[in-house]
């Protein structure tokens, strides 16, 4: 049996390697907010995972995703806007890499939003970044 591919950690651990956005995040790319919020980082979020296209076999994966890039609390905006411009980049090149437990077929940014998060004191920049990653299982033999 193939699963769907974990999309949120594939996408994770290809951000921890991709060294301009360590450069700016370091190990700080997570799948909810991380205990330490003071420097940059960003948080990978899945919103929807319908098959692409009209085949009824649930192969391709059209991942709908939020990548919210943060200056951190101790930062400034312009930290979350390289951050989310460096994520960008490194989205719409993911086709173009191997990755463990999936098969990148593309990307699609849809939308780079500005979004203060008011929910720290004091509110922290962030950038919501959403793309379509087209994904599908790597096949495994029995």
């Amino acid at each position: 049996m193939n699963l769907t591919p974990d999309i949120e950690a594939v996408i994770r651990d290809y951000l921890l390697g991709v060294p301009e956005v360590e450069a700016i995040a370091g190990d700080r790319v997570a799948l909810k907010t991380p205990e330490a919020t003071g420097e940059p980082w960003v948080r990978v979020f899945q919103l929807e995972a319908p098959r692409a296209g009209k085949s009824p076999a649930d192969y391709l994966i059209a991942y709908y995703m939020q990548l919210d890039c943060y200056s951190g609390t101790d930062g400034e905006l312009a930290d979350a806007t390289l951050l989310m411009r460096t994520v960008r980049a490194a989205i719409t090149e993911m086709d173009e890499h191997d990755h463990e437990g999936a098969v990148v077929t593309g990307t699609r940014i849809h939308r780079a939003r500005r979004f203060p998060d008011r929910d720290f004191t004091p509110p922290a920049d962030r950038y919501m970044l959403t793309a379509t990653v087209w994904a599908h299982a790597v096949p495994t033999t029995p």
